[in-house]
């Protein structure tokens, strides 16, 4: 009886180790920033690893995105009067910078809501998307618009057409490569007054690419 507990006694063991741990913490993985997503990825690329490089690069297409994003929300429009602003909802960030990553392929989408009781207004961006030359297509020709348009042009070649929808108004511009779109329960006036001169050269500066 001894000798056979004796015997057991290293297989006890191995499988004691073996046990997971009854309770343990586990710290999370720190957010990347841009500066070292871009050391990492020319570290890779000089040491030949073109596989981690490419997957660095992406993280780094996403995290650029994401400030992309920020700065094109922040140049926004303010609440017209009797509005306000509706926060973004709140996103984990390394799945906002995957997101952001896969962009690539049809523009960064962008959406901010404005709200007041019983109204509403809707601004979508596509940033950078190859689906705006169609609408460059629509505001070359401004008979194409219909009765219920009109063309607006602004300042440094940027053009919108602005449109009756039901009792609605829509505000849909061109900003170089991107399409601006603002929809909801406003005049006319007010709408043009939100997107005036002054809001169209500041999406300027982070829209032209």
């Amino acid at each position: 009886m001894t000798r056979l507990r004796t015997a057991l006694a290293p297989l006890a063991l191995v499988t004691l180790a073996a046990l997971p741990l009854a309770q343990q913490r586990v710290s999370k993985e720190q957010p990347k920033d841009v500066k070292t997503t871009h050391a990492e990825v020319w570290r890779a690329h000089e040491a030949g690893q073109s596989g981690k490089a490419v997957k660095a690069a992406k993280d780094l297409l996403g995290l650029l995105q994401a400030e992309w994003t920020t700065a094109i929300l922040t140049a926004l429009p303010a609440a017209p009067e009797g509005f306000e602003v509706q926060p973004q909802p709140k996103k984990d960030p390394q799945t906002a910078n995957a997101l952001a990553g896969m962009a690539g392929m049809v523009g960064t989408v962008i959406n901010q809501r404005y709200t007041a009781p019983g109204k509403q207004i809707n601004v979508n961006v596509q940033a950078d998307s190859p689906l705006v030359q169609m609408f460059g297509m629509w505001v070359a020709n401004p008979q194409m618009l219909g009765p219920d348009a009109e063309l607006i042009k602004y300042e440094g070649d940027v053009n919108a057409v602005l449109k009756k929808e039901g009792k609605r108004w829509s505000l849909q511009m061109l900003v170089g490569t991107s399409l601006v779109e603002a929809k909801g329960e406003i005049s006319d006036d007010a709408l043009l007054k939100m997107f005036d001169q002054v809001a169209v050269d500041r999406l300027r500066k982070v829209l032209e690419v």
